[in-house]
Parts: structure tokens; C-alpha cells; sequence
């Protein structure tokens, strides 16, 4: 998807409704869902190959030429009447003060799983990281298609949407946050992301249930819980002054990626992933976290 920033500056209320009138100063493009990930990937050296579909459209042009631009190896899938996704997010004084989808879900009809594994041969990587928005680019079809191919020999990793777990069955690790692995899970929404028995709970039943390896859940603030041997260990992340929490799932994802990419235990993969998302969050939009910076906040988990 493109992202879309908008800036300006606010010092007045509309006369025609009760809502405040932006003084635009600046625009920005940047590439946003599954090409953040990818964009945060290729920022700590990894060679990245995207696989996805966008409109025949001016955003999807643009996005391809940003993320080329980027280094990243673009592979676009054909569909029918797709429209590229567009968030635009306005901004003043660093606050955000609406924002403006533009998109239209895929059709899982208009999917075939064996024209998106036929651009690329999912053995060809170290890695497969999924990045699922819930846009119908995704499908139960297309993961379990990949699952088979690989047969196990290189990790699938991805950051799920939706309350169906079983779309992710069989592949190493899911990286929801709280939230998502509550719906995952069909329980009950609770404030309380520090419950460790329900955090177990929730890793357990993506394990037993679901044969995800190595289920992670993301808790903000809080770090990230995980389990290795039914014990529950909770990373801590580093304290920052929060500034925007736009593509922290993405950092995160890409983050662990990169541990597991280069075979580093899942706890040093999920430190990664903590000390990157802690760059993120405390810049306003999306964007990569370097690999120096990722490294240094590292090294202050350790």
C-alpha cells in the first residue's frame, strides 16, 4: 500500500462544520503494509524480493518507483479491477488528525495461488515473511501452497490479521500483537497484556492447536512474549517517547526476520525485534529502523 503523509498547520475551526481547517505545508510518499516490511528488511542488508499486487493505477506506478528505489525486487501479480491502497494520514504539530483509505478488497475469488508462486520459487530464499493486511492478497490457499513447497527446510514467518488462526497452521511463527491474538484466539478483548497465564494460554493454543512453532505476541510498550519449552519469557523493550505507532508491526516483523534469516535463537530474533520497533515508534510515519541503530538499541537489551 502507499502511504500518504500530509503537514500543515492548524489555527482555526471551519465555519461550515465543527472541525479544524489544515494549512497544508508539506506531502510526502512513502510505501506502507507488506512494502514497509520489506523497505525495513533491505535497511538492515537483507536482499528483499516483494511479492504483491497493486492497481493498474498512478499509486501503483508510484509505488513500484519507491520501492525500487529502495533496492527491493518488485514482483507484481496481475488482478482483475485491483485498485492500489492509499492511506493518507494529516498531520499538525506531530498530531495526527484523521486519516483517508482509499482501497478496495481483493476478491479471493480473482486469487490463484499458482500465479503468485509461479514469479518466484519459494526455495530460492532463506526466508518467507508474510505480511497479511486482511486485503484478500493473502489466503488460507496461498500460505498452506507455500507451506507444502518448502516443506519446512526455510522458516515462514508472518504477522496475521483476522480471527481465523487456521489460515496460519503449519508455518514456524505468527507475530500478532495482544489484540490480534486475542481474536485469533476467540477470546474475550482485556486490557491486561501482562497476564501471563492468558499470554501462555494464547502461545500454547497457537502451538497445539495450530502448529506454529514459535508464536510471538507483541504487547506494545510492554516488549514481546514468547515461550521456549511451555515458560513464558516477556522481552522488555526499550523506554521511549512515543511519537508515532505506524509500522511498528512491520519493524517488528522484519526485525525478527532478520534474527531467524541469519539462524540467531528465538530469543535474540525477538530482542531484534524490540530494539528496532523502539526506533520506530518515536519517528511520525512510517520508515526503516538502520541496522547500526538496531544493533546499538540491541546491545542496551542485553
Amino acid at each position: 500500500m502507499l502511504d500518504v503523509s500530509i503537514n500543515g498547520r492548524v489555527d482555526r475551526i471551519s465555519p461550515e462544520a465543527p472541525v479544524p481547517i489544515l494549512l497544508q505545508r508539506s506531502q510526502k510518499y512513502s510505501i506502507g503494509g507488506a512494502a514497509n516490511v520489506a523497505q525495513c528488511l533491505q535497511a538492515l542488508g537483507v536482499t528483499v524480493t516483494l511479492v504483491t499486487c497493486v492497481g493498474n493505477d498512478k499509486h501503483g506506478t508510484d509505488l513500484r518507483k519507491l520501492a525500487e528505489s529502495h533496492g527491493i525486487i518488485f514482483k507484481c501479480i496481475p488482478i482483475e479491477n485491483a485498485q492500489t491502497t492509499v492511506k493518507t494520514r494529516f498531520w499538525s504539530s506531530n498530531q495526527q488528525l484523521f486519516r483517508f483509505d482509499q482501497e478496495q478488497p481483493i476478491s479471493i475469488q480473482n486469487i490463484n495461488p499458482d500465479n503468485i508462486v509461479g514469479v518466484v520459487d519459494p526455495l530460492d530464499f532463506d526466508l518467507i515473511a508474510f505480511s497479511d493486511y486482511g486485503k484478500g492478497f493473502i489466503t488460507s490457499e496461498l500460505i498452506s501452497r507455500v507451506c507444502q513447497m518448502v516443506d519446512g527446510r526455510i522458516p515462514l514467518v508472518c504477522d496475521p490479521k483476522g480471527s481465523d488462526a487456521s489460515k496460519y497452521q503449519n508455518i514456524f511463527s505468527i507475530t500478532p500483537n495482544f489484540k490480534e491474538a486475542l481474536v485469533l484466539c476467540g477470546l474475550p478483548l482485556s486490557s491486561n497484556t501482562l497476564d501471563r497465564v492468558l499470554l501462555l494460554r494464547m502461545l500454547q493454543k497457537f502451538r497445539d492447536d495450530y502448529h506454529i512453532a514459535f508464536p510471538i505476541i507483541t504487547l506494545a510498550e510492554h516488549g514481546i512474549a514468547y515461550f521456549l519449552d511451555d515458560e513464558l519469557f516477556i522481552q522488555k523493550t526499550l523506554e521511549t517517547q512515543l511519537a508515532d505507532p505506524t509500522g511498528a508491526g512491520d519493524t517488528a516483523l522484519a526485525a525478527f526476520s532478520y534474527g531467524l534469516c541469519n539462524g540467531y535463537p528465538i530469543s535474540k530474533a525477538v530482542k531484534y525485534a524490540c530494539a528496532a520497533s523502539s526506533f520506530t515508534v518515536t519517528h511520525v510515519g512510517t520508515g526503516p529502523c538502520p541496522l547500526l541503530e538496531m544493533e546499538s538499541r540491541y546491545l542496551q537489551l542485553c
